[in-house]
């Protein structure tokens, strides 16, 4: 074949052949695969724990967060440590990754924190060990967890606050860091470092701060210093008592400072006189001496002239030894004419007495509140007129329980007091007796500077002698006048005898210190019988308190009786 014939063979190479012939090759290639899409993404095929001995690997897995399948990722493991890590109870948490045919393993590394054997409160003395333990969450014998322990700060702290204790810090801790190891909370309680007193230049410091329970050192605990601050002031020698904390030298410390503004006198000398129709002219005189040179001590000094005289002296130390503790003395002389009311009569005498005595007594407290005295007597008295005498021979008792927020004027709480005094049989002139009182009071504070005042006194005396008036008259109960149910004339009781019962209710309003108004109705009876409730008088009206510095208040009573009359009552201190 030539070359000509080759030729004249092929056929002529046109643009549409080449096009056809490069379309053909594109079907024939084998398609190529794409790098990227076939990459398989690491999966988590596997999660370990190691390390721990006491918390579960289940517990810790669960934590993680991390699940089989799930894609790996710096992320997702920095999370699940940080998961673990917020437990608070690992010393340390990582992790490691490794590569199987499959996909990743991933094995938690863990360090357990201490078992808390022990836990201590070091600077803790407001409460004990017990106690502090059951305000926390951290318990001995567990693991220490630190988010807890940090949250058992402020536990602790509100639980000194709840009790008042509200200056009390927990200034840190210290976890245990090796077996054996003690939890302890570093509390800084607000202790007591100094007292600094102003503006007593009377009552010596000592009198002031005997009254507090509180001493330096300990921690200060609001209620109990609200108790202090009322028993310095209810000692009656200031008008007012201002309190001030502010930071000591020590970063746990404390000083109060107390403001202290006083009466302007705690002692009065009394002098004057009078004269009535049935009495005549009499003088009296009275020396009264509160808080004595500062040291809170009691002398008393009276004097009456006229138809009867009579002398008294009175010594009293609140503090004769230590808490509280009183002594108290007193002996008077009286000669002349007293009055005397005889039961069933309706007209007053009088008698010619002599008489003279002595008394010691001695206050033991058991708390502020509760507190018993003892006292023994002796008095002699001779009765001119009937040619008898008799002598006193006794020993009292009294407990007494007081509440009252301000004693001298009081808007709440309550004082009540049981007594018993025993006159002993010595020789045919002692008198024998037996007397009984019992006087409730009790002050319901209705709003500010308002209170209802309650009283219920019941009195029983009796002795193998008892109706012996001549004997006896001294010591029976008077009902009817300015202490009693008023309305009635002290000179003329409407009740007398061994036996009486009597009830008042007043309310009081405070206008300031120096004015308060009164409404009040007062009932009772006193017999030698049986007592008939239904036979007590009654007495109602309104009164003033002028409250006097060194005195006290001075009351005035605008009574009415239940027989239509009135009468004015004037007298020192409340009536009940």
């Amino acid at each position: 074949m030539t070359a000509s014939s080759v030729m004249a063979a092929s056929k002529p190479i046109t643009l549409k052949a080449i096009l056809n012939t490069v379309k053909d090759q594109k079907s024939t290639v084998a398609p190529t695969s794409n790098p990227v899409a076939n990459v398989k993404p690491d999966l988590i095929v596997g999660i370990n724990v190691s390390g721990n001995v006491t918390i579960s690997a289940s517990f810790i897995k669960d934590n993680s967060l991390l699940h089989i399948g799930d894609e790996i990722s710096p992320f997702r493991i920095g999370r699940a440590v940080k998961n673990v890590q917020s437990l608070g109870i690992f010393a340390s948490v990582k992790t490691e990754v490794s590569k199987t045919a499959s996909g990743k393993v991933v094995t938690i590394i863990v360090r357990e924190n201490p078992v808390i054997r022990s836990i201590q409160f070091k600077g803790a003395t407001a409460f004990s060990q017990s106690e502090l333990e059951g305000a926390i969450q951290s318990k001995s014998n567990e693991i220490a967890n630190l988010g807890q322990v940090r949250r058992d700060l402020k536990l602790l702290e509100k639980f000194y606050a709840d009790h008042g204790y509200e200056r009390a810090r927990i200034v840190s801790f210290e976890p245990p860091l090796t077996a054996g190891d003690p939890l302890v909370f570093n509390v800084a309680e607000g202790v007591l470092e100094d007292i600094q007193i102003t503006g007593n230049t009377k009552t010596r410091d000592y009198v002031i701060l005997r009254e507090m329970d509180t001493k330096l050192g300990d921690p200060i605990q609001n209620q109990r210093l609200i108790s202090d601050l009322r028993r310095v002031y209810n000692l009656g020698y200031f008008t007012s008592v201002v309190p001030e904390l502010a930071d000591g030298v020590s970063a746990n410390g404390q000083v109060l400072r107390l403001g202290i503004e006083e009466r302007d006198s705690n002692g009065t000398f009394t002098l004057g006189g009078g004269f009535s129709p049935t009495a005549g002219f009499s003088f009296f005189s009275d020396v009264y001496w509160d808080n004595l040179f500062g040291t809170g001590q009691l002398v008393s000094v009276k004097a009456q002239l006229g138809r009867s005289s009579t002398y008294q002296f009175k010594y009293f130390n609140p503090w004769a030894w230590d808490k509280r503790k009183s002594f108290t003395f007193r002996t008077w002389l009286r000669d002349g004419q007293v009055d005397q009311f005889l039961p069933n009569s309706s007209s007053v005498g009088y008698r010619s007495e002599k008489s003279k005595g002595v008394e010691f007594g001695i206050g033991w407290p058991f708390t502020y509140e509760l507190v018993s005295n003892h006292s023994v007597k002796y008095e002699s008295v001779q009765l001119v007129d009937v040619n008898k005498s008799y002598t006193v021979n006794s020993y009292s008792f009294s407990l007494s329980y007081d509440t009252r927020d301000v004693r001298f004027n009081p808007l709440n709480g309550m004082f009540h007091t049981l007594s018993i005094e025993k006159a002993f049989w010595f020789n045919s002139r002692s008198l024998d007796f037996t007397r009984i009182d019992l006087d409730l009071r009790q002050f319901f504070k209705i709003a500010d500077q308002q209170t209802i005042a309650t009283r219920i006194a019941l009195g029983y005396l009796t002795g193998p002698k008892i109706g012996d008036q001549d004997l006896f008259l001294r010591e029976f109960y008077r009902v009817g006048g300015s202490n009693s149910v008023r309305g009635w004339n002290d000179f003329y009781p409407f009740g007398i005898g061994n036996k009486q019962a009597i009830a008042s209710i007043e309310y009081r309003y405070v206008f300031n210190d120096l004015l308060q108004a009164v409404v009040f109705v007062d009932a009772g009876t006193a017999t030698s019988g049986r007592i008939d409730l239904s036979q007590a008088r009654i007495g109602k009206g309104v009164g003033v308190r002028f409250n006097v510095p060194a005195l006290g208040p001075i009351r005035l009573d605008w009574a009415f009786n239940d027989e239509g009359d009135s009468f004015v009552h004037v007298s020192v201190g409340h009536s009940f």
